[in-house]
């Protein structure tokens, strides 16, 4: 029996989860996303070592970390808006002029993205908009005005490749061993650095603000 398990047998009502989380962790999060790391750590203790599916524990901080992501582009992204409609209107939709024709069609889709989500405030899947935003700061050299500007601004900073690694490593084990199942999470071991790096990205995601 693991160590995490028995700090679970022990005390399940434990803030702190030996090997998975700790009480700074804890205290950093809201008290919404507290009780669902809690509720995450104590179902992988029940499910551990018995060989089922781990993803109901995952699917327990699916809704946190997509309102952490959808939190956290408000805060670096929505300051910048014009309040005039009509610089609105050019900030959200720049001119893609300089753009290669064979990729306008990512950019368009980001920037609908964009819009959806600082005007309207709902969009399908903000962890994956946000790992767009941080690719797109760090690693692609296309220059593009208005809000795509603002995401540069904001995103290729000091950690952002940190920052970038923990939102892609999320995204992908999300997309294809948990949302969409392409192949059962059953090792516990693989489990739990995911958990891990899932409560870790949460917090980090909770705690980094716009910049200034």
């Amino acid at each position: 029996m693991s160590h995490v398990c028995l700090a679970c047998k022990e005390n399940p009502k434990a803030p702190e989860m030996k090997g998975i989380n700790d009480e700074a962790t804890l205290r950093a999060l809201v008290p919404r996303y507290r009780e669902a790391v809690e509720k995450a750590a104590l179902l992988f203790c029940l499910v551990e070592n018995k060989g089922i599916n781990y993803s109901s524990v995952f699917n327990l901080l699916l809704g946190p970390l997509d309102e952490a992501a959808r939190g956290m582009l408000m805060r670096r992204l929505r300051p910048a808006m014009p309040s005039n409609l009509r610089d609105r209107e050019r900030w959200l939709g720049p001119s893609l002029s300089r753009v290669e024709a064979g990729t306008k069609t990512r950019y368009l889709e980001m920037a609908q993205n964009l819009k959806r989500t600082l005007v309207s405030n709902r969009v399908i899947m903000p962890i994956g908009l946000l790992r767009s935003c941080i690719y797109y700061a760090i690693n692609d050299d296309t220059k593009i005005d208005g809000v795509f500007r603002t995401v540069r601004n904001q995103f290729n900073v000091i950690g952002g490749r940190e920052l970038l690694s923990t939102v892609e490593r999320i995204y992908e084990f999300r997309n294809t061993r948990v949302a969409h199942q392409e192949k059962e999470v059953t090792d516990p071991t693989e489990a739990q650095q995911h958990l891990v790096l899932w409560i870790k990205g949460l917090k980090a995601l909770t705690l980094t603000g716009p910049l200034q």
